[in-house]
């Protein structure tokens, strides 16, 4: 999940490339490029907690998709033209994310209904774990559940070092977020490096800095819960080792939900989804089976070589073609990422857990 200052910056991207592409008169680049603006002014809308910056940022994606459909109307296409170039919307919640069905299903079973319902007290859940490693498709999970829920989504960053050099100022900052959360409801959090804020206590800092965010955390959990708020925490990361487990012994998240590698037909919906327009002329079935042990980015990574060596060998006017020839040139020096000292760290954090927590992990190859 992009932050607020990333979205920002690559809004002024691509509205000076819009212009940009205007003064030259190329109008479908202009309308590309406005298009593209709307729909991150659209998800830094979702970001803001402070209702009338949200309903300026609205205002701001309107224009910027009204400035791109006028430079589309001066382009002078024909019907079918003008659709090839009209760039669809995605779906950004769950039914739009491609893959781990089972895991999905428990969450809207678990959280979508009875947040929907506005009934918490049946869901008991308003903090939940997931870990895995880069590229597993965490981030991308949380976005499409936000999304599902119709919520605010909140992203909260901060390193280790940014917190034990100012606690005050990290704490403050905190109450102040989930302050204005309450003041909005229908918000999820997104706890970026939690590691930062719940240290192991290797030190006479990093035990200050545990003791005063857990029973910050802690505390304005009850309030939450208390008040039936529809506020969901989610703290994710792939960074297990600097973590202190005493969050977990305390009782503060209701689920610790594992991520890894997608199974089988995850791994399938993928290939399907990212080799979507090629004439696919191989064995899916026979690739899922090879790409055994793969994690989501793995997966996207030979799917995008996969297009690039059919792109190179396509004849003119042809659609590209994905056969065994293509696929042999690919596999042989396609390397995956190497998991080994990630799937120790998971085995001995997962050792290491509190024996009244549950695991979930609905996609298992």
């Amino acid at each position: 999940m992009a932050s607020n200052n990333e979205l920002l910056k690559e809004i002024e991207i691509h509205l000076s490339s819009a212009s940009t592409a205007d003064k030259i008169d190329d109008f479908v680049e202009a309308y590309k490029h406005y298009t593209l603006a709307s729909r991150m002014y659209e998800d830094l809308a979702y970001l803001l907690l402070d209702k009338k910056a949200a309903d300026e940022t609205l205002e701001k994606a309107k224009d910027a998709e009204r400035h791109g459909l006028e430079s589309l109307e001066k382009a002078n296409l024909s019907p079918e033209e003008k659709e090839k170039v009209i760039l669809k919307k995605e779906d950004k919640t769950l039914s739009g994310f491609v893959g781990f069905d089972n895991l999905k299903e428990y969450l809207i079973d678990s959280i979508v209904k009875p947040w929907k319902a506005n009934a918490l007290n049946t869901r008991n859940k308003n903090a939940i774990f997931i870990y895995g490693p880069d590229g597993c498709g965490k981030t991308a999970l949380i976005e499409s559940l936000i999304h599902e829920l119709g919520a605010t989504g909140h992203f909260v960053e901060a390193t280790y070092a940014s917190i034990v050099d100012n606690p005050k100022g990290a704490k403050y900052q905190w109450e102040y977020v989930l302050k204005k959360g309450m003041e909005k409801d229908n918000v999820v959090f997104y706890l970026d490096a939690p590691d930062g804020y719940f240290p192991q206590e290797k030190d006479k800092v990093s035990k200050k800095t545990f003791k005063i965010f857990s029973k910050l955390f802690k505390k304005q959990l009850q309030l939450i819960r208390k008040k039936n708020l529809n506020i969901l925490i989610i703290a994710s990361t792939p960074n297990l080792t600097g973590l202190n487990l005493k969050i977990f012994q305390q009782g503060m998240f209701d689920d610790v939900i594992r991520i890894h590698h997608p199974d089988r037909v995850t791994r399938k919906e993928i290939f399907l989804s990212r080799l979507a327009g090629y004439d696919i002329q191989i064995s899916l079935d026979d690739l899922v089976k090879t790409t055994h042990g793969y994690i989501t980015k793995d997966v996207s990574r030979l799917c995008r070589s996969l297009k690039k060596m059919a792109n190179l060998y396509a004849k003119d006017g042809q659609k590209p073609v994905i056969d065994d020839v293509i696929l042999n040139k690919v596999l042989p020096v396609f390397e995956k990422t190497d998991e080994q000292d990630f799937a120790s760290v998971v085995a001995n954090f997962e050792k290491n857990l509190p024996s009244n927590i549950e695991i979930i992990d609905k996609d298992v190859d």
